[in-house]
Order: C-alpha cells, then sequence, then structure tokens
C-alpha cells in the first residue's frame, strides 16, 4: 500500500475497534449477569389465592395423582388457570408424580433443600429445538393431617416472554452496540484526520528532497513540531545546508586552484613563448625563471595531492618519540637565513612528543612560513614549549598585522587568504594551514589559533606528550 495515511489508519484504527469492542461486550456480559442474580433473588409467581385453591384440589385428588387419570387431571387444572402454564407436582423426596404434559417425565429435575428446583429440557419454540433451563419455586401440598405430602410447580409452556426487566436489559444492550457503532465511526474519522498531520509532514520533506535533488540546495522545510517528525526536518535542514555550503565549497575550490594554476602556468607559457620568439634569451636567469614557476606547480599539485588524501583518510604516518625542541630549532633555522631582520627566539628546554618527524616538520615550516609573511621586518617571532596535562603544547607567536577575528575560523580551510588581493606575496597559495591541521589531527594532535589585529597571532600546536618512553 503506497498510501502512509491509509497505512496510520489501517494501523491503528482496527486498536479503536478491537477496544471498543471489547469494551461493549463485557459491558452486555455484565449487564447480563446483574439481570440474572436479580430475577434469581425474586420470588416465583403462585402465592396468591388461585395458587393456594390449585394447592388445595390437588391434595384432595392426590391418590388419583399417581395413576394414569393424574396427568389428565393435571391437564384440565392446567386449561382452566388461563394463563397457558403447565403443572408438574412432585412428592417431597423429589420424585416424579404427575405432569400436566408428557415432556416434563423427561426433564432433567433437581430439588432443592428449600423445596425449589432446578429443571432443564428441551421445547419446540418458533419451529426449533431449545435448552431450556428454570429455577421454580412450588407450593407445598398439605394434607388435613397437616403433613406434607408433595409439592406443585407452574411452569411457563413455552420459552418465557421477557419480563420488564428483560426489556431494559434489550433495551440497553441496543444503546451499547449503537454506541460501539457510533465510537467506531468516530474512531475511523479521528484517525483518517489525526493520520493528516504526519502524512502532510512526510509530504513537505519528500516535496523538500526532490527539490534538493533537482540541485535547488537552499530549499528549507519549517519546523512544526517537536516530536520525531520534527527532529527529522531538523535534520533534514542541516543536511541541506551542509550540501549547499559543500556545494559552494566546491565551486569555490575549483575556481581557486583555476585561479592558482592560471599565474604560473601563464608564467611558464610566455617565458616559453618569449623564447621561442626570440623575445628573450634562454640564458640562466630566463630558465631559473621557468624552473621556479615549475616548482611552484609542482608544490601546488603536491599539496592538492595531500590534502586528498588527508579527506579521504589516506595520509600514512610514521609516529615515533621525537624531540619537539630539536624539530622547533631546525625549523627556525631554515628561514633565519631568509629571513634575517626578524628576531626568532627557539624554545629553552627539550620535550620529547609522539609524531611522525616529517609530518611534524611540515607543520613547523608551514606555521612559521605563514608567521614570516605577515610580520614586518622589525617584529619578532618567537617559540615555546610546555606540558600541559598529557600534552605537548608548541605555541608559535609573531607580532604581526594580526588576523580579523570574522576571517579567523577561516584560516584552516584550503585557499583561504586573509589578504583580499589574493597576492601571494602576502597570502601564499592557502593551503598550507589546511594541509597543517589534517596533519595535526592525523597525529593525533589540535591545532587553534588566536589573533589580535594590530598586536599579532599565536598558533597552539597540542600533540601526545611522551614521558620515559611511554606515551600519556
Amino acid at each position: 500500500m503506497r498510501s502512509l495515511r491509509a497505512r496510520i489508519f489501517l494501523s491503528v484504527w482496527p486498536l479503536f475497534v478491537v477496544a471498543i469492542l471489547v469494551v461493549g461486550a463485557l459491558s452486555s456480559r455484565s449487564a447480563r449477569l446483574e439481570l440474572a442474580q436479580f430475577e434469581a433473588r425474586l420470588p416465583s409467581p403462585g402465592a396468591g389465592a388461585t395458587q393456594q385453591r390449585l394447592a388445595d384440589s390437588l391434595v384432595a385428588a392426590w391418590p388419583v395423582l399417581r395413576t394414569p387419570e393424574g396427568s389428565a387431571r393435571l391437564r384440565r387444572l392446567s386449561v382452566q388457570t388461563g394463563d397457558s402454564l403447565e403443572l408438574l407436582v412432585l412428592d417431597t423426596a423429589g420424585t416424579f408424580v404427575a405432569s400436566s404434559v408428557p415432556s416434563l417425565r423427561e426433564a432433567d429435575i433437581r430439588m432443592t433443600p428449600n423445596g425449589d428446583i432446578d429443571l432443564t429440557r428441551t421445547i419446540d419454540h418458533d419451529g426449533e429445538r431449545q435448552l431450556q433451563r428454570l429455577m421454580v419455586s412450588g407450593v407445598p401440598l398439605i394434607s388435613a393431617a397437616q403433613t406434607r405430602v408433595g409439592v406443585v410447580y407452574q411452569l411457563p409452556g413455552s420459552l418465557p416472554r421477557p419480563s420488564g426487566a428483560q426489556r431494559m436489559l434489550a433495551g440497553i444492550q441496543r444503546s451499547v452496540w449503537l454506541a460501539v457503532l457510533v465510537a467506531c465511526t468516530l474512531a475511523a474519522v479521528g484517525t483518517w484526520l489525526l493520520a493528516y498531520p504526519v502524512v502532510a509532514q512526510v509530504q513537505r520533506l519528500t516535496a523538500a528532497a526532490s527539490s534538493v535533488q533537482a540541485k535547488a540546495l537552499s530549499t528549507r522545510v519549517q519546523v512544526t513540531s517537536n516530536d520525531e517528525l520534527g527532529t527529522l526536518e531538523q535534520s533534514f535542514n542541516r543536511m541541506a545546508e551542509s550540501l549547499e555550503q559543500t556545494e559552494l565549497a566546491k565551486r569555490q575550490l575549483i575556481s581557486d586552484l583555476a585561479h592558482e594554476l592560471r599565474t604560473p602556468l601563464t608564467n611558464v607559457i610566455g617565458l616559453l613563448e618569449a623564447m621561442r620568439d626570440g623575445l628573450r634569451t634562454p640564458d640562466a636567469v630566463t630558465l631559473q625563471s621557468t624552473h621556479d614557476e615549475a616548482l611552484l606547480l609542482k608544490q601546488l599539485i603536491d599539496e592538492l595531492q595531500q590534502l586528498a588524501l588527508a579527506d579521504a583518510g589516506g595520509l600514512t604516518f610514521d609516529l615515533r618519540d621525537v624531540d619537539a625542541a630539536a624539530e622547533v630549532q631546525r625549523a627556525l633555522n631554515a628561514f633565519q637565513s631568509s629571513s634575517p631582520a626578524i628576531r626568532m627566539v627557539v624554545p629553552e628546554h627539550s620535550m620529547r612528543v609522539h609524531a611522525d618527524p616529517f609530518r611534524l616538520a611540515q607543520v613547523l615550516r608551514n606555521v612559521l612560513q605563514n608567521a614570516i609573511t605577515h610580520t614586518p621586518s622589525a617584529g619578532r617571532i618567537s617559540a615555546t614549549l610546555r606540558s600541559d596535562g598529557d600534552k605537548c603544547v608548541i605555541e608559535v607567536a609573531d607580532t604581526g598585522r594580526g588576523i580579523p577575528a570574522d576571517q579567523l575560523p577561516l584560516i584552516w580551510d584550503r585557499f583561504s587568504r586573509v589578504d583580499p588581493s589574493r597576492d601571494r606575496a602576502t597570502g601564499g597559495m592557502g593551503l598550507g594551514l589546511a594541509l597543517s591541521k589534517r596533519m595535526v589531527e592525523g597525529m593525533g594532535g589540535t591545532i587553534s589559533a588566536t589573533s589580535t589585529v594590530g598586536i599579532g597571532t599565536t598558533v597552539v600546536i597540542r600533540l601526545p606528550r611522551v614521558d620515559d618512553g611511554r606515551v600519556l
């Protein structure tokens, strides 16, 4: 079945129906039991003057009742009563004496100690054989000597007509089952209507998903509840937002990559065409310039490849115990010759970390390169080591121009540059910090940055510390 609303209806409505039917059946059964107990406490008819005259006549004819003429006598008396009753006479021991109809001789009769009888027989009613069970009180037959010789019982000649209480019970049962029918109908309508909000939410989600599939990534659904479906709507909105951001990032990545590749390629092509056309002599300077641009292209491609491997979890790490101070010192020495005007402060004490020395050197070079790029010649760059619990903290601080607060979280994104002019001399290719973040995280550490415009920037690298050959 394709309709969710119909599925909800067919799942919930039968439960309502079953519950209502059970309540109706229990109510009807309870009413019948109460009526049966009520009627069992009512005295049987036959205590009036007519029953007494009947008893007197039967006492007078007691010897005849035990003969075949006794049944004929009882039939005549039954007709004389005019009540369409059947008469049954038992002796004091509950033994059959006579009856106005032959079928009573075959009935199952049990006398109780107080003289009442429990009679069960099969009778014809409207052409059908039905089982009849009666609890009947009798009138004792007292002889002239004031001795009890037997008991006479008056029984209905057919299934008894419903009494007032029975008719009331029938009316109650009709009302109960009518109420059950109305309740089932209302349950069906209510279930169908209550299923609409759920189905409407699912339909909105379906329409929104179709829009997202059609590349309308700005599509959002309105969150209309706080239940599971509301949570699903929120999750859908977050997914659509993530897809939209991913699509924007992909487009930006393609644009940035094209921009980064275009400049060195244009330079290489221009130099080659100039040499081909004789405009430039293929001397050492021209060849070196062409070589530098080719190296720049290679570096860009290598960093892109490493970023792709990092995103796919394919970067490999050779983790070992590394002297963090020595690695920092080597990185500072590598830049000291190229930036002699910047004073560099090295850490004073050593500390060992659990890291890949090659990856750690890459991270330190990337961080120091960014610090040197954004620090004026009169500035200062310092690298310090300290322990923080089970982590070794490497802080690289500069006195450069700083990074605006709104751009600080973006420095870890690929092709991100604080300088909007995108000048490679002041911003590089925008891949170093993105790659450094993935490398540090791959070594089980974290990297973060704080900055104040006009004061400087501090990059904090946290790596697992090693103490006595044991990784903390």
